[in-house]
């Protein structure tokens, strides 16, 4: 359990009805299948030795004494295999039948788990108690879960499909007939993403008497909402994934049966998103709800501040595009014009002609009112009234343009009655790379909440939209430029500065700011699950070279983030110091970077 993730088996096998001698050979070597995979815990199918058809058989004293042979055998037998296996039978208490899932681990019964409201012939299990077995008795009753002591605590409940439960790990046997249309499966998902757990189910299927109906062998595992795996209908088998048992939530129900399950350091199988903020491809009204949610934000303070138009520096890239895009919805929100937006461009020493062309470009196809204030002069007085030489590019060069861009927007929007509208987003506020009472100030910032991987994406959506179809080919050309802060002079117009070169690339950053903020997870987990994430794009080496910038950033610039301007949070996790993220200023980096080597 090397970071959390443990190997899960769901698995069913062929089977003979009423034959509990071949059905618990069979799942012998299905668990031993599932040990050889590096799993943990198996799940197997309710009554699954002795099959879920047998009818009124239950009822008689042979078959339950062979199905409680078979699982005694099966217990000696998995003895050395280091693994939880869940077994299915018809359990026999005196004249009383129960439907029971059997936890076995180091050849021993840990727990008899009856079933709450089992269909006819079956007596409903009980909450708590004991049954005698071989030498020792058991708990037996529904009231228990399993403990994990040397996987950080895990917790399990073992439930029939239609009882449900909000443990961090929740093992679901199940034998029901097939349906045509059945929601069974999305259900499960939905329950695991409502809960934040991880649900393993497991389907009886080949060898059932088809009697009445069929089943349909499917197994699955889910975590979060995710489907990690899921075997093909009618096909039977056995699925194997890793769950992260540090991201499960939930609480376990009733008395807890420890499990000394050891820590198995497995190699990492499951795979990872690699744009783990992205909305779901082609969801286009997703990304119509989010500039929806935008533009109400922005509209709201327009109207509380007495304000009569959004101003907004416009510079070509991906970040000004999409405030611009939200500036003209709120406009239109309050009843008014595109061309109360006020639209900016302000060219100075490092600006390209690709993106101050797409500027104009976007601008006229949006119909906001656009004006060009060229800062050059600006900029140069001001380097010279403070003694810089005005050649040298140090960060005064740099920051005295982006200060400058935004005091023109500010004293404008005193001029216009406006509020300037900020464009920066919530990847650059974690690296810190926004020049502090420049880019990084505005009166309302709409993009703060949005990392930048996630702006390409829904920008890209939105062109798929008639409403921007004049300014969908400006809007893909943005999307394809190369993010740059244009505060350095390039030759011939052309981009000298490619952030993504001094930085890093910003897919890796949102990957390590999704974990870093979601989970809380450690750096070096971060790093391992993001070596998995971008195999064939990135290597190790630079992977953990860019995650120690990250890091070491993302510390530094905590005392810009302390005080950013509101504006609307969109996502469950962000930077906002107003309820999202709290953290001092000066706090020490050593800790992560530490973990790091």
């Amino acid at each position: 359990m090397k970071d959390g993730f443990i190997t899960i088996a769901a698995a069913n096998h062929p089977l003979r009805v009423a034959d509990p001698a071949y059905n618990g050979a069979a799942a012998l070597q299905t668990i031993k299948k599932a040990a050889d995979g590096g799993a943990s815990i198996v799940v197997l199918p309710r009554l699954g030795l002795t099959g879920a058809t047998c009818g009124d058989l239950y009822r008689q004293q042979a078959l339950c004494a062979s199905a409680l042979d078979a699982l005694m055998l099966l217990t000696q037998n998995t003895r050395s295999l280091n693994i939880l296996a869940l077994v299915g039978l018809p359990v026999r208490v005196g004249q009383q039948v129960y439907d029971c899932m059997a936890a076995i681990y180091g050849g021993k019964v840990l727990w008899l788990r009856p079933a709450k409201a089992p269909a006819a012939p079956f007596t409903p299990g009980m909450a708590k108690g004991t049954c005698h077995l071989g030498e020792s008795d058991i708990p037996f009753g529904y009231d228990h879960h399993l403990t994990f002591p040397a996987m950080g605590g895990l917790c399990a409940e073992i439930a029939c499909l239609d009882e449900g439960s909000r443990a961090p790990l929740v093992l679901i046997p199940d034998a029901s007939l097939w349906r045509s249309g059945s929601t069974c499966l999305e259900d499960l998902r939905v329950m695991s993403r409502i809960h934040g757990n991880a649900v393993v189910y497991a389907a009886a299927g080949v060898g059932e008497s088809t009697s009445v109906g069929v089943m349909d062998d499917r197994c699955a595992i889910m975590e979060q909402g995710e489907c990690l795996a899921m075997g093909e209908l009618f096909a039977g088998g056995m699925v194997l994934s890793q769950i992260d048992a540090q991201r499960l939530q939930g609480t376990a129900a009733g008395e807890g049966i420890p499990v000394d399950l050891p820590m198995k350091d497995s190699k990492l199988t499951r795979s990872f998103d690699a744009m783990p903020f992205l909305l779901p491809a082609g969801d286009v009204p997703a990304a119509k709800e989010l500039l929806l949610a935008q533009a109400h934000g922005l509209a709201a303070r327009l109207t509380r501040s007495y304000s009569r138009r959004p101003v907004i520096g416009v510079s070509g890239g991906v970040d000004s595009t999409l405030a611009l895009l939200v500036a003209a919805k709120a406009v239109e929100l309050l009843g008014q014009s595109t061309y109360d937006v006020l639209a900016v461009t302000m060219p100075c020493y490092g600006t390209s002609s690709r993106t101050y062309q797409n500027a104009l470009a976007l601008c006229k196809a949006l119909q906001v009112e656009l004006r060009e204030i060229p800062l050059g002069d600006a900029v140069t007085g001001h380097l010279k009234d403070i003694g810089h030489d005005g050649v040298t590019q140090d960060a005064a060069y740099e920051n005295a343009q982006a200060r400058e861009r935004t005091q023109v927007l500010m004293d404008l929007s005193n001029m216009e009655k406006g509020l300037v509208v900020g464009t920066g987003d919530l990847s650059e506020l974690a690296l810190g790379w926004a020049t502090y009472n420049g880019d990084h100030m505005s009166m309302y910032s709409v993009n703060g909440n949005l990392p930048k991987t996630l702006i390409r994406q829904v920008l890209l959506l939105l062109c798929e939209e008639a409403e921007y179809a004049d300014a969908a080919p400006y809007i893909r050309d943005i999307v394809d430029t190369p993010v740059s802060p244009e505060l350095l002079p390039g030759k011939d117009g052309e981009i000298a500065q490619i952030t993504e070169e001094v930085v890093g690339p910003y897919e890796l950053h949102d990957f390590f700011l999704y974990y870093h903020l979601r989970f809380g997870f450690a750096p070096k987990k971060i790093a391992r699950m993001a070596a998995r994430a971008f195999t064939g794009r990135y290597d190790e080496a630079t992977i953990l070279g860019w995650m120690e910038l990250f890091y070491k950033r993302f510390f530094a610039a905590q005392f810009k983030r302390s005080c950013q301007p509101d504006g609307p949070t969109l996502l469950s996790v962000g930077l906002s110091p107003r309820g999202q993220w709290n953290m001092p200023s000066d706090a020490s980096s050593a800790i992560w970077l530490g973990n790091l080597e």
